[in-house]
């Protein structure tokens, strides 16, 4: 694992937020966790442009681990996610101005992809540090489940061993009235990446 890229990904402000909790987070993480090169990207928030943003990033880097960061308006927990499905139903347009009513990600493909990073492993750690988190079982339909099938989905069909996740974090409003705050949940989460990371090394 050792001197392996690990991409991280966050999403940029949308649905007429000037922030993303997800990015913020990820600006702070620092360049190396457990041995692994961390290598940040900002993907946007459109249904057509993620897919391609996060193959490249994967034929780019050849990384152990794909790790991409959501924000969740409503949720108080910091919540891995468990699977992604191959579907997009999205209530508001993305920052390209689409709006998918009821269609599939990718036409033909598995209907639904598990997470393949170890999130128990994440979870006890995040609880470890005193952070509330849970493991989710619904990434939702929007451009959050766009990342994490197509990171699954690229990894499955290219034969890579690749660990692929997707965890959900809550706003930045969401994080202060919790009482964490966003460097509380940046030095939990650095410890709970850590430790997967080691799982994954296994």
């Amino acid at each position: 694992m050792e001197n392996k890229a690990v991409v991280i990904t966050c999403f940029e402000p949308f649905g007429g937020e000037s922030v993303n909790a997800s990015e913020e987070l990820v600006k702070m993480l620092p360049d190396e966790i457990g041995g692994c090169r961390i290598v940040k990207l900002r993907l946007p928030t459109s249904f057509m442009k993620c897919r391609d943003a996060l193959m490249r990033a994967m034929d780019e880097y050849n990384p152990c681990a794909v790790i991409s960061f959501g924000e969740a308006g409503g949720r108080s927990d910091i919540t891995p996610e468990f699977v992604a499905i191959n579907w997009r139903d999205a209530r508001i347009c993305d920052n390209s101005g689409y709006k998918p009513e009821g269609e599939p990600i990718i036409d033909g493909a598995d209907r639904a992809y598990f997470t393949t990073l170890p999130v128990k492993v994440v979870v006890n750690a995040l609880r470890d540090k005193g952070t509330p988190a849970k493991i989710s079982y619904s990434c939702g339909t929007y451009v959050c489940n766009e990342a994490m099938y197509s990171a699954l989905y690229t990894a499955d069909v290219r034969k890579k061993s690749i660990a692929c996740g997707f965890i959900h974090v809550p706003t930045l409003k969401g994080m202060s009235e919790s009482a964490l705050g966003l460097e509380h949940v940046c030095d939990a989460m650095i410890y709970a990446l850590g430790e997967a990371m080691r799982e994954i090394a296994k």
